[in-house]
């Protein structure tokens, strides 16, 4: 796939918990999706309702949320949607549908909010991998999870 006419919309996490466009993990998302030519997207979502959000991220190909980002972006149906990715999801929140496109979940090894069995149970169409060692928070794994997402996206 030529990713330079690709879009891209990367959902931080949840916004009264500090959340916000700026956060580690979706620059560096950012970043190494730009490198590769796809129009991205970075929006400060202040509206905690993912009900509300979710049709608010436009018409990009490929979708990617870390946290409460991974809930919008499950629940957000683009037309032309390609694939999407989950880092993080917090099991306890109600992750949509995302049988309308491929889909990767990052499940952190040690994560204080998710956990292994539930998300793959919940998630029973996605490809649900391990970050090992990683927490909720990616301390410390932020650059080798990001170049994992690319990675992943370009072989769409």
């Amino acid at each position: 796939m030529d990713l330079t006419s690709a879009s891209a919309v990367i959902v931080h996490p949840h916004p009264s918990m500090g959340g916000d466009s700026s956060h580690p993990f979706v620059v560096e998302v950012a970043t190494r999706l730009s490198a590769l030519g796809v129009q991205v997207a970075t929006p400060d979502l202040r509206d905690p309702n993912v009900a509300t959000v979710a049709p608010t991220l436009g018409d990009a190909q490929f979708l990617v949320g870390y946290s409460w980002g991974s809930v919008v972006v499950s629940h957000a149906h683009p037309p032309g949607l390609v694939a999407r990715v989950l880092v993080a999801p917090p099991v306890s929140m109600a992750l949509g549908d995302v049988t309308d496109a491929a889909a990767l979940a990052l499940v952190p090894e040690h994560d204080q909010y998710g956990d292994l069995a539930a998300t793959k149970a919940t998630l029973a169409d996605a490809t649900v991998e391990v970050i090992s060692g990683a927490d909720h928070f990616l301390w410390g794994h932020i650059e080798p999870i990001a170049a994992r997402v690319v990675d992943w996206l370009a072989q769409r």
